[in-house]
């Protein structure tokens, strides 16, 4: 099964790449945002003194705001479109970036300002990979698909670059923190971004919404977006399972690695920034060789069982890795986690385009609501899950075999919705 089987009409084969840029970029910006977080962490904690499952609550908050938001916010893009909802979603994390940068002490309102780059996020989220798809020709879908799985670890690697540079600027005297321009350039870039999605607002508060709709009447009379069939909504609850049970463990593994190799481990932050870079570099290389054999015809449900095999047995060899650190299996270790958090995402977003199709694409955001719910879900539980356990135990490799029996879990999941989708092929 290819991942265009079962679309319900031909697909357009012209690729508007200026809007599949735009949506990717979007996307990455947006995980940006989330993921400038755990690299200051650690100076943050020396720096405020946080509870550590408050925290946790400033990556946790993200996905608390959209769960509440992200089944609404699909129906109403796909049926008004995205221009000025993107444009608000942009302002909303510069806001919660400003906030911030002022009032850094204050742990509580750290987590509100959070709370409002969420809900910028949770837009972002959705609309960037539903326009990247949209405007994406049939031939170049699975590239687009291997792309936009890899917007996460793009947005991880460009806060992670970012915060090495300005390590080494604090390191010779020039700079006084790291924290403070990230999130500087985070309400810049916000602001060049909601500046740029109003230039481009017409076209895609119009066009984009015809295409949601399904493009078969002209001006104001446009139908809404069809509904869900009852199968697609069950295969589409299923695939959600899998990415909250893949999110709780990826978030709460990435999350919390560079605190852990400098608390625990005793590495030097910017020994501690390379570990953490080196799974998201195989990851992304990862996402667009999955998207290759997507491309090629293998079907998303064997690309993602091959990516959950490989992050289960991660977790369940660790403690090799983690009694050598900074040795050959500490760093075949995260070559391997990386390998497969690279492939299982990639697998995931190809998912709604296979069930629902995506040529009259009224249920495509819909689909993508669906499943980033249940990655919302996964990025609550993950993070306060390990940082409870610590705070419990005093030991982070205490969290290891209920993250390990999480992915077998997760394993088994993706094998019936595999066989579900053959089935129905």
């Amino acid at each position: 099964m290819a991942a265009r089987d079962n679309c319900a009409a031909p697909v357009p084969d012209r690729t508007d790449w200026p809007r599949v840029a735009f949506g990717l970029g979007l996307a990455v910006f947006a995980a940006f945002q989330l993921f400038k977080l755990p690299p200051a962490l650690p100076e943050l904690l020396r720096l405020y003194d946080y509870d550590l499952r408050l925290a946790a609550g400033f990556v946790s908050v993200y996905a608390v705001v959209g769960l509440i938001v992200s089944l609404p916010l699909g129906s109403l893009i796909a049926r008004f479109g995205s221009g000025a909802m993107v444009t608000a979603g942009l302002l909303l994390m510069a806001l919660g970036a400003f906030l911030t940068l002022f009032w850094p002490q204050a742990g509580w309102l750290v987590l509100f300002a959070r709370a409002l780059e969420g809900l910028g996020f949770a837009i972002c989220a959705i609309a960037g990979p539903v326009i990247a798809n949209l405007y994406a020709g049939g031939r170049h879908l699975p590239l687009v698909i291997g792309l936009t799985a890899a917007w996460i670890p793009l947005g991880q690697i460009a806060a992670a670059l970012m915060a090495a540079g300005l390590d080494r600027l604090v390191a010779a005297g020039s700079l006084p923190s790291i924290w403070q321009p990230l999130w500087g350039f985070a309400v810049l870039s916000a602001l060049v971004f909601a500046g740029a999605a109003m230039r481009l607002s017409p076209g895609l508060a119009t066009e984009s919404k015809e295409r949601l709709a399904g493009a078969d009447a002209d001006g104001p009379g446009l139908p809404g977006p069809p509904a869900l069939e009852r199968s697609q909504r069950d295969s589409l609850i299923l695939v959600a399972a899998v990415f909250m049970l893949w999110a709780a463990q990826y978030f709460a593994f990435m999350t919390w690695l560079p605190t852990y190799l400098v608390e625990n481990r005793g590495l030097p932050e910017h020994l501690a920034m390379a570990a953490y870079l080196l799974p998201l570099l195989v990851l992304v290389t990862a996402n667009v060789m999955t998207g290759g054999l997507l491309r090629a015809g293998i079907a998303p449900s064997v690309t993602l069982l091959a990516g959950l095999a490989l992050q289960a047995a991660s977790w369940w060899v660790m403690p090799l890795g983690a009694e050598a650190p900074g040795r050959l299996a500490g760093i075949g270790l995260l070559l391997f986690y990386g390998l497969g958090a690279g492939m299982t995402p990639t697998s995931l977003f190809a998912m709604p385009s296979t069930i629902v199709g995506s040529a009259r694409a009224g249920v495509l955001a819909k689909g993508f609501s669906i499943m980033m719910t249940g990655r919302n879900l996964g990025i609550v539980i993950g993070p306060l899950l390990l940082a409870q356990i610590f705070a419990g135990s005093g030991q982070w490799d205490s969290g290891k075999p209920l993250f390990g029996l999480m992915a077998l879990m997760n394993l088994l999941l993706a094998l019936v919705l595999g066989l579900r989708l053959r089935r129905r092929a």
